[in-house]
């Protein structure tokens, strides 16, 4: 746009003036809504908004209406009695405290641990299981390994085809498929074949940073079968109780 007269040159000033203004107004309350390290380093601080951003810290509100998690992500939450994660995947909504204190009087609200599953209840799977079970003893004396899939679409757990690339009697590597977007990875099981059941360094390596219940099933060529299940969320490895008899027993 020409301008020009000096009045329409101080109108187009004043709008500009305006619009920086609400920008930064912006930039504020966003600075406000997720909390940010103290830095006098810009740089450094764009690195930390971007960090902030993608897993914030929100305060549990003392009086108004905690608000769960909805995007498929997670968050830290203040609360008063700790530090509590929150977690959001298709098939899981998790909240888990990290830190207790009580000294402190902190001015949050409270939220309580919970852990829904879209599936219900991890026994659900637990014919799919057994299959992988009877696969893997068929895979004697190599390790196996399989993946059930949650499908958002058809409101189940499926077992998703992985291509083996090598296995034996102490490792299997895999290259597993992208998953489109209806689907998520949660239930990751291997064999250790005619060695007992036990999640090793390499496993811990490997499941660092995932959101997944993982299973491990051991001493296939023996009557006295091992196993051992946890849920792993991002660094936190929850042990889980399934019962031999039942993925045994039938």
């Amino acid at each position: 746009m020409t301008i020009t007269t000096f009045a329409q040159l101080h109108e187009q000033i004043s709008k500009t003036s305006e619009i920086a203004a609400s920008v930064q107004e912006t930039v504020r309350s966003l600075m406000d809504l997720y909390p940010l390290a103290a830095s006098l380093d810009d740089q450094a601080g764009e690195l930390d908004r971007t960090l902030y951003c993608a897993a914030p810290i929100v305060a549990v509100p003392a009086h108004g209406s905690f608000i769960p998690l909805q995007e498929h992500k997670h968050r830290f939450l203040l609360a008063r009695d700790g530090l509590y994660l929150e977690v959001r995947r298709p098939w899981l909504h998790f909240i888990h405290r990290l830190a207790e204190q009580s000294v402190v009087a902190m001015p949050f609200g409270e939220v309580k641990p919970r852990m829904d599953l879209a599936f219900g209840r991890l026994g659900c799977a637990i014919d799919q299981m057994r299959s992988f079970v009877r696969y893997a003893i068929r895979s004697l004396p190599n390790e196996a390994v399989r993946h059930l899939v949650w499908d958002s679409q058809a409101q189940q757990l499926i077992p998703m085809n992985l291509e083996i690339e090598d296995a034996t009697p102490g490792s299997v590597r895999y290259r597993a498929p992208a998953l489109p977007d209806h689907q998520s990875l949660a239930i990751d099981l291997h064999s250790h074949g005619a060695i007992g059941a036990f999640f090793s360094s390499t496993d811990n390596q490997d499941d660092a940073g995932s959101v997944k219940f993982a299973g491990v099933i051991g001493d296939l060529d023996k009557p006295g079968k091992s196993l051992e299940f946890r849920l792993c969320v991002l660094g936190l490895y929850l042990p889980v109780r399934v019962p031999a008899d039942q993925l045994f027993g039938g």
